[in-house]
């Protein structure tokens, strides 16, 4: 993720890659990030850069490209981000860290001496083995981290700005490791408890956190800061405006796009670019953003980097309750934490198309067992009927019952009498109903195309495609648990070897993430769609 835009004199540290992850609804997500590989410095063309990494992220924009090498595996119990370090100062134009403090030693097997949740609270332990395909120097790890295991005489240093984890050798020289283990703590956070969270709490950190994770730059837009607090008016207190600035990036009025990426010039702000003029650009403007107006309304935040959880592969071999992903370059991220005083630091995720998969509490409040409503003391008297209407009633409610004893007099006899004939049809109709249900995946296609046939606005896409996958669910290629659309569209390809599943499904994520095709693309996409569907019914 560091770096600055390539293809011109202000790449000399890093370059663009794509990131994707798979979201509740849409997997493998269009790219957004640079890579977090050091080994490359290699420049793309027409001035888009490719992978590299270095430490410098103090000017953010411009385009990338992707790079789908494996940087290593996970085994482990659940989906994860995966952290490397964090910055603190935002200078307008990118992200830098002044402070320079001692860095804190420990030992494979030993706590490490980070803190992320305070002991209020709860907390999952779990366990994942990391197997490196591309060497670091520094850590990949979990939220909750409490110890790293290599089974050898490794020796870490904490980077108390950063939080970046280094590795060394029993003689003190950097060490890249290849494999080893991490022991963490998925904390799950109450709701209840976030939401009491005010700028009264304040009181509780010292003034040098405060102004560290609350610092901007002096020449930031005044509008920036007005954005936000119209953002957060109706909201009062910390979280709730952290989420409602998170889903003001989900409006259709910002774009993830990795080619139409501005690069702020000498007057540019690079936050204020993005929120106000090109509202186009991929997790780093998305993240910085965030910071940016969570620190001018007074909540603590701070930018992050790492990976996504990366692409599902399989159950572990040895234990089918574990899972391996692949965690590649594509999957290169910035997010965001934001400081609650009790809770400690809580990412937060505005960039469209991921999910950081934060465990939240929701409570309902439920009335305790036993407990009745409070009846008052005297019951209000009420109005006593006329005796003539009551008479009224009585007559009319003993016709109607007469009537009702009538009928079912005259029913019971039909059927008494036509019994055969009525258990025929049942059984016909039972028949027919489940042999339509056991064929319907040769019918409902026929169904599907009559009801698209017609439809051509861009919208009909999302719906037809999944459609689609739920059709070829049903013909028996079924997608796998947390399969990305993209492997599943090779996967369709490949049964029925053609192109078209690929084909769409890249023009459904183009679809998804910029709301717009291009003009006759639904007309063209519908032939691919019907063709695939049809396939279905051989």
């Amino acid at each position: 993720m560091d770096g600055s835009p390539c293809g011109n004199d202000r790449c000399q540290h890093g370059c663009r890659l794509r990131c994707t992850e798979s979201g509740s609804h849409v997997a493998d997500p269009v790219p957004f990030i640079k890579s977090l590989n050091d080994k490359s410095s290699e420049k793309g063309s027409g001035g888009v850069s490719r992978i590299g990494y270095g430490t410098n992220d103090s000017k953010l924009g411009g385009p990338f490209i992707s790079d789908s090498s494996i940087v290593f595996t996970a085994d482990a119990e659940s989906r994860n981000y995966w952290k490397v370090e964090s910055k603190d100062v935002y200078t307008g134009k990118g992200w830098i860290t002044t402070l320079k403090s001692e860095r804190l030693n420990f030992k494979s097997g030993e706590s490490v001496p980070l803190e992320y949740t305070p002991k209020s609270v709860k907390t999952e332990k779990e366990h994942a083995q990391i197997n490196m395909n591309i060497l670091y120097k520094h850590i990949i790890y979990p939220y909750g981290l409490r110890i790293i295991g290599t089974g050898t005489l490794t020796k870490f240093e904490l980077d108390q700005d950063l939080e970046k984890i280094y590795s060394f050798g029993p003689s003190k020289h950097p060490e890249v490791l290849r494999k080893y283990s991490v022991d963490f703590e998925v904390p799950t956070y109450r709701v209840s408890e976030l939401t009491k969270v005010t700028g009264k709490d304040a009181s509780q950190m010292s003034q040098e956190f405060i102004t560290r994770y609350t610092q901007l730059p002096q020449r930031l837009p005044l509008r920036v800061i007005q954005l936000a607090e119209k953002i957060t008016a109706d909201k009062n207190n910390w979280f709730d405006k952290a989420k409602a600035i998170e889903s003001f990036f989900n409006s259709p009025e910002y774009t993830y796009d990795q080619k139409k990426v501005a690069v702020p010039g000498k007057k540019d702000d690079y936050v204020d670019q993005f929120l106000f003029e090109t509202k186009r650009g991929y997790c780093d403007n998305f993240s910085t953003s965030m910071v940016v107006m969570l620190r001018s309304i007074g909540i603590p935040a701070r930018w992050v980097k790492g990976y996504s959880s990366g692409e599902f592969k399989k159950y572990s071999d040895t234990d089918t309750s574990r899972q391996i992903y692949e965690i590649s370059n594509n999957n290169a991220h910035s997010w965001v934490e934001a400081y609650f005083p009790n809770q400690g630091w809580i990412p937060f995720e505005p960039t469209k198309g991921f999910s950081n998969n934060i465990k939240l509490n929701y409570e309902i409040k439920t009335t305790p067992a036993g407990q009745s409503e409070a009846v008052p003391a005297v019951a209000p008297k009420k109005p006593q009927p006329n005796r003539l209407e009551e008479m009224e009633k009585k007559t009319a409610t003993s016709k109607t019952t007469i009537q009702k004893q009538s009928m079912l007099k005259r029913s019971m006899k039909f059927v008494q009498t036509n019994w055969g004939w009525i258990l025929f049809s049942l059984l016909a109709v039972g028949t027919a109903i489940s042999l339509l249900y056991q064929i319907r995946f040769r019918w409902l296609p026929h169904y599907f195309i009559f009801l698209f046939k017609w439809r051509k606005k861009d919208i009909h896409l999302a719906k037809a495609y999944l459609v689609l996958l739920k059709q070829l669910e049903r013909y028996g290629l079924k997608r796998k648990n947390d399969q990305t659309l993209r492997n599943y569209a090779r996967y369709v390809d490949s049964f029925f070897s053609s192109n078209e599943m690929g084909r769409l499904t890249s023009r459904y994520e183009q679809y998804i993430y910029n709301s717009n095709l291009p003009a006759g693309s639904w007309k063209e996409l519908k032939e691919l769609w019907e063709n695939l569907i049809k396939k279905t019914i051989a």
